[in-house]
């Protein structure tokens, strides 16, 4: 388990950067957690699509209505059955890069459908303990940045309880 709390912060954009040192894609947000677990453990658990069902945790999602994570070796579709139907859908592509970093596009359609925003994800450490960094761009609400702010950080949490 791990024992430090997930840090959030939404940083200014400045120019063609931001002060993350990302290119600009946007409004964004990062969150950084430390977990208890190797960084191939936690790669694995962030792109297996059985694994990513048992952390993801989106904003007002009960047990009754269950995650359905599908992914190919590029890309993913995550569907949110509510009352027998897809209430939302994310699907997106993704690149890896040497087991540390993962870059993917997010599309979100269905409740408070956004536009297409960029999520990079970076792990730091090796054995013991494993620094997971994310960052979420191209969020043009204020509603949007919230909701995907909620998901992210429930999410990060009960990843970070699993090891």
């Amino acid at each position: 388990m791990s024992t430090n709390a997930v840090e959030t912060r939404i940083p200014r954009n400045v120019g063609p950067r931001s002060d993350t040192g990302h290119a600009d894609h946007g409004p964004s947000i990062t969150i950084a957690t430390s977990i208890r677990a190797d960084r191939y453990r936690i790669f694995q658990v962030l792109t297996v699509a059985e694994y990513i069902e048992t952390w993801l945790t989106l904003p007002d999602q009960s047990g009754d209505w269950p995650l359905i994570v599908t992914s190919d070796p590029n890309s993913f579709r995550i569907d949110w059955q509510c009352r027998q139907k897809v209430g939302l859908s994310i699907a997106g592509s993704f690149r890896t890069f040497r087991r540390s970093k993962l870059l993917f596009t997010w599309t979100k359609q269905g409740m408070n459908e956004s536009g297409n925003s960029l999520v990079s994800i970076r792990l730091h450490g090796d054995f013991e303990r494993t620094k997971l960094s994310l960052t979420h761009s191209g969020l043009g609400s204020l509603v949007e940045r919230s909701w995907h702010h909620e998901m992210w950080n429930r999410s990060l949490h009960k990843l970070s309880h699993l090891f």
